[in-house]
């Protein structure tokens, strides 16, 4: 009772938050859910990211009206939310939101279904994050949130990651070919490592030298043989990214 007196009291608010956010137990979780419709739109926000970082499961009926507040930072906080709590329920919220919120949100509801599929993965519900990370991958959508899909699409599906990479260094999409080549970096794996490698081929030159290069982080004879092979392109760029990588990694 106390901490939720000093939750509407403008000159405790911050107190009262701090205190509600870190305490485990539903008490609290109801004492915030309580609070929150007639709450004053600062204290209101402040509740909205308790319940965000508790990832309070039942806020979802609370939180849905407020996707459509007309305060921005209220809309944009019960969306970041809805993201981090991360059910069925709150997909279910967010994806029913795509056609009333304003563009100005739309950024964060991408961000926020990220989020979500993240959450989806972790908790081992692979098919509902690889069928967010698909939808969030699209031609048009921004290239930060593309590049995060497509991490997340091949992290979380492994067995078609060297089919992903390829035709992502295939595409014309060049913004997106950072993202595959720092994965080529992080794979683990040395048959993952050799069948994205065995790719090399099929590539066009700028996503050879790409591939090549991010191979320099994985010594192995199978690799290594096609990084020699690479050293004698016809095309300057991959022969000098095969000559760093071998720089790396040693030539035998």
């Amino acid at each position: 009772p106390r901490l939720s007196a000093m939750l509407l009291d403008s000159a405790t608010t911050d107190m009262a938050l701090f205190a509600m956010e870190s305490i485990e137990g539903p008490k609290m979780d109801e004492a915030l859910l309580r609070a929150l419709p007639t709450s004053k739109v600062r204290t209101m926000i402040g509740i909205i990211s308790a319940l965000r970082t508790r990832r309070v499961q039942n806020a979802t009926s609370a939180l849905r009206p407020l996707v459509a507040h007309p305060d921005s930072a209220v809309a944009t906080a019960a969306v970041s939310a809805l993201g981090n709590i991360g059910t069925l329920t709150a997909l279910e919220v967010l994806e029913s939101s795509k056609q009333s919120i304003g563009p100005q949100l739309r950024g964060h509801l991408q961000d926020a279904l990220l989020v979500c599929a993240g959450h989806f993965f972790k908790e081992g519900n692979k098919d509902r994050a690889l069928a967010l990370y698909k939808e969030l991958d699209v031609e048009g959508a921004p290239i930060p949130i593309r590049s995060a899909a497509l991490r997340g699409t091949i992290i979380a599906d492994p067995g078609n990651a060297s089919t992903l990479i390829s035709a992502t260094l295939r595409s014309k999409d060049v913004e997106l070919h950072p993202t595959v080549v720092q994965l080529v970096k992080e794979m683990s794996g040395i048959e993952n490592v050799r069948a994205v490698a065995r790719t090399f081929p099929d590539l066009p030159p700028t996503g050879q030298a790409q591939l090549i290069a991010s191979l320099a982080y994985h010594p192995d004879a199978e690799v290594q043989k096609i990084v020699v092979e690479a050293a004698a392109s016809k095309n300057a760029e991959v022969r000098a990214a095969a000559l760093r990588t071998l720089g790396r990694i040693g030539d035998g």
